[in-house]
């Protein structure tokens, strides 16, 4: 399900973290008076624990690709994360055991934090920024107490002094005078610093995330012409293949064509030789008697004398 897979992303790592936060703070505000001085600063620091559980809620609720099934599956996390009605915050109780349930079943938490960066130091930002409120204030509030000249002397006032501080503001309206309190504001100073530096931090991954997803894209487009031009290369190679065996084929039957004339022709030429010198024996005993008159005939007339000389004999000299 959708709703399984988003479970093992980092803000929902930090709603189980907040979730113990939560209940504990619950838990103490059920026992309080609330005529009781910490009653309000406790108030305040679930109502903004809550607004991370509605923030991460509606993350969630975004990415489900059926909204309807994760509002079924989910809606008890939603009621667990109104404000001010306390008791309901127990509710998160399931979700604690839904996301130790997807980690004890093999889920890589490490591949999940690495495989989301942005969403693990936004996730990082909104926890140090809950410890940072609610440790600061409650401890400078038990360090200032009873202590001479002290002007954080209420948890609202407390809780206004840490928010001042984490931001790194300083309206100086409220400072700690004793030992504890200035040990407790410088912890809080710092971690406020690194907090806004995690920010600017985000900011600027964020803006470089475009422009890098602009480049990826102008190279997978780069790569995908490449592949193209690859892949008609081949066909037109193939095609070439082609031609040339066909053309091989065509030559192989041309050369056996012309051998098989040459030797036709071979068998035939001595045939009509022996055709035309074969004669017969008439003709033969013929041809025989025509040569022998011929040769008669030429003796009688080289013997013949000439009248040229016989009047040359008989002319007196």
């Amino acid at each position: 399900m959708a709703s399984i897979n988003n479970d093992v992303r980092p803000l929902s790592l930090l709603t189980l973290i907040l979730s113990f936060i939560s209940l504990g703070i619950v838990t103490t505000i059920l026992f309080l008076n609330i005529e009781h001085e910490a009653y309000p600063l406790l108030l305040a620091l679930d109502t903004f624990i809550c607004g991370i559980f509605l923030f991460q809620w509606a993350v969630d609720f975004s990415r489900a690709p059926h909204k309807g099934q994760y509002v079924k599956h989910h809606w008890i996390d939603l009621m667990a994360s109104l404000p001010i009605i306390e008791p309901l915050r127990f509710a998160r109780v399931f979700q604690i055991f839904r996301v130790i349930r997807i980690l004890r079943a093999g889920r890589d938490l490490l591949t999940s934090i690495q495989s989301h960066r942005r969403e693990t130091t936004l996730a990082s930002i909104l926890l140090l920024l809950t410890i940072q409120l609610t440790v600061g204030s409650t401890f400078v509030l038990m360090a200032e107490r009873g202590v001479e000249g002290a002007n954080i002397t209420g948890p609202i006032d407390a809780l206004w002094w840490a928010i001042v501080t984490v931001s790194t503001v300083g309206y100086g309206d409220y400072y700690p005078v004793s030992l504890a309190g200035k040990v407790i504001a410088v912890v809080v100073i710092v971690g406020g610093v690194g907090i806004f530096g995690m920010i600017s931090g985000l900011i600027s991954a964020t803006i470089n995330a475009e422009d890098d997803s602009e480049q990826r894209q102008a190279i997978e487009a780069f790569h995908q012409q490449q592949a193209e031009i690859l892949a008609t290369s081949k066909a037109i190679a193939a095609q070439q293949q082609a031609l040339l065996a066909r053309l091989e084929h065509l030559e192989n039957q041309m050369s056996e064509q012309f051998e098989s004339t040459q030797r036709a022709a071979s068998t035939e030429q001595p045939l009509t030789v022996n055709a035309v010198t074969a004669d017969s024996p008439d003709e033969h005993k013929d041809n025989e008697k025509a040569k022998d008159e011929s040769d008669n005939q030429i003796p009688s007339k080289e013997n013949k004398p000439s009248s040229n000389n016989v009047d040359s004999k008989n002319s007196p000299d």
